[in-house]
Formats: structure tokens, sequence, C-alpha cells
């Protein structure tokens, strides 16, 4: 199945308000919290 059956796509929010309270770490760093993700993601592919 590979790439085919993750059903993922683009998602753009342009001039979107936030509440502070929703927001997953700082504003504009967004990109470390989504590779924060896949470190713990690969380490759980490689334990099995």
């Amino acid at each position: 199945m590979g790439m085919r059956g993750s059903n993922t796509c683009e998602l753009i929010f342009e001039d979107c308000k936030i509440p502070a309270k929703n927001l997953l770490g700082q504003v504009n760093r967004g990109v470390y919290v989504l590779m924060s993700g896949l470190d713990f993601e690969r380490l759980v592919l490689a334990a099995g």
C-alpha cells in the first residue's frame, strides 16, 4: 500500500484567527511541531 494507502493532502489556511489556547507551539514554528512528531513516528516504526 505504501503512500497510496495514506489519504494525505495539502491544507492552506490564510488569514485565520486561532485562539491562543488552541495553538500548538509558537506562532510561525509549526514545522518544528511536525518534525518532533515525525521523530517519534520513526522510533515507533523502527521498533516494530
